[in-house]
């Protein structure tokens, strides 16, 4: 179910990326659900949930509720993090960019980046070692609990 679920989150992400606006967020923040929803439902389906923050351009922060194995974007969007999904979360862009903070990024799961999201950050303003993109960061609850990202665009 919950792989039904994230699949179902991921065409919807790719439909909305054509859409471009807070119309198009707030849709997929609503299909994510709800922090309440998922604290339920984890409870139910042994999944964990994680809690960290995010802080955007603005300095502001958010108080982020996900599923462990979600990807960092999905996360970023049902809390609220006004960010673009231009390319539906294929990390063919840079409209995710974030920094892991150095607790994250020495976790087993983080070390290497892919090839494809390495090219793509080559293009990225500001990229450096922490650069990930939160399209392919899949969350894991014993490096994120706890810890700030910092998200480098958005929409505002």
């Amino acid at each position: 179910m919950f792989a039904f679920k994230n699949s179902i989150k991921r065409n919807l992400v790719g439909s909305l990326a054509q859409k471009k606006g807070q119309g198009a967020l707030l849709a997929l923040q609503k299909a994510c659900g709800s922090t309440t929803e998922r604290e339920k439902s984890s409870r139910y389906k042994s999944i964990p949930v994680v809690k960290f923050q995010i802080v955007d351009l603005d300095n502001k922060y958010y108080d982020v509720s996900a599923w462990e194995g979600e990807t960092l974007m999905n996360a970023g969007i049902q809390a609220g993090v006004p960010f673009e999904v231009a390319c539906g979360g294929k990390g063919e862009c840079t409209t995710c960019h974030c920094y892991l903070p150095y607790e994250i990024r020495v976790h087993q799961k983080y070390i290497d980046a892919k090839e494809a999201e390495i090219d793509t950050l080559d293009f990225a303003e500001g990229s450096s070692e922490e650069s990930r993109l939160a399209c392919q960061t899949e969350i894991v609850k014993e490096a994120f609990e706890g810890k700030i990202v910092e998200f480098i665009y958005s929409m505002q």
